[in-house]
């Protein structure tokens, strides 16, 4: 009989249903972490680093990659790379809109804890369905895995150029060269000047009024 031969990629990933919020991120996390990379820490991996995106979101593969080249990023130390947002709360995520980037070293850390009720990390654990918010976390799971990720050492950094021009954006090119956006997203920028973000550039300072979204052809990075 022949060998049924791994379809290549792309791959449908399929959730169970019902599986919703916290548990359904926490799946996809799990199953892109088993699908890509080895379980031995001491064997090749086949992949440096994820793109968690929304499918409605487009991406220049080699745009990102030189990107991540250029900011000195590396596979093996921790990493969320994404357009930050600040919520009431002073929580500082990567909107899920845009899609964030995380190194190969933080996803197999993160899957070992996230959505985990055993973790050794209370910001990473389920909160109890009991407790006031938990319904908002869980329709938000984004929220906790930022929680979680700056547990384990990997925080929103300001990934924007020298002159405000940002990589990554949460709404199409129309929207984003014209500034109308969302309310919401506005004001979920305006907090970030007090949050001193340190720049996603090593040994770059990061750059000036990262609560302002800018308009036109300094809206976006021309690289």
């Amino acid at each position: 009989k022949r060998k049924k031969r791994k379809k290549p990629f792309p791959r449908t990933l399929v959730a169970p249903k019902g599986l919703g919020g916290i548990d359904r991120l926490a799946f996809v996390l799990h199953e892109v972490q088993s699908s890509i990379i080895s379980p031995s820490p001491s064997s090749p991996r086949a992949f440096g680093y994820v793109y968690m995106v929304n499918d409605n979101t487009f991406v220049l593969p080699s745009h990102l990659s030189a990107y991540l080249e250029s900011v000195g990023a590396s596979p093996v130390n921790p990493l969320y790379l994404g357009h930050p947002l600040i919520n009431g709360k002073g929580v500082i995520f990567n909107t899920g809109s845009a899609g964030y980037v995380l190194s190969y070293a933080t996803l197999r850390e993160v899957v070992t804890h996230f959505g985990q009720k055993n973790s050794v990390h209370e910001s990473c654990r389920s909160p109890n369905p009991n407790v006031r918010g938990a319904k908002f976390i869980d329709e938000n799971p984004g929220l906790l895995l930022a929680s979680c990720l700056k547990t384990l050492g990997a925080s929103p950094l300001d990934t924007r150029e020298g002159n405000g021009a940002h990589i990554f954006h949460a709404f199409g090119p129309v929207r984003t060269y014209t500034g109308v956006v969302d309310e919401w997203y506005i004001n979920r920028h305006k907090q970030l000047s007090d949050a001193n973000l340190p720049s996603a550039f090593e040994g770059k300072q990061p750059a000036p009024n990262p609560g302002n979204l800018e308009r036109g052809a300094d809206c976006c990075s021309k690289n």
